[in-house]
């Protein structure tokens, strides 16, 4: 699943960012959000939280993301999570 927020400032989106990292079980990965051309648009991470129970796993993986004042999060198991954010590269703007 993916998801978008929209925010009134980039810091707005960041903050929004480090409040869901503070909810997360773990968080395996931090760092910069690249664009196409290798510049810097905002945070990345990859981080652990505990599933829903109706879904029947124990935790869900998300790639959340800052740039600029939106908050983009791509969700499911890892694998999913980052085949699904690599084959997104260059189709979409994020």
């Amino acid at each position: 699943m993916t998801y978008e927020w929209y925010f009134d400032s980039p810091e707005e989106a960041q903050q929004e960012l480090t409040k869901q990292l503070e909810q997360a079980m773990e968080v395996s990965e931090r760092g910069e959000k690249l664009n196409q051309a290798g510049e810097r648009v905002g945070k990345r991470a990859v981080a652990y939280f505990k599933a829903d129970v109706s879904s029947g796993y124990l935790e869900v993986a998300k790639i959340i993301w800052t740039e600029g004042s939106v908050l983009r999060s791509i969700e499911g198991s890892y694998t999913y999570a980052v085949e699904f954010e690599s084959q997104q590269k260059g189709r979409h703007p994020w």
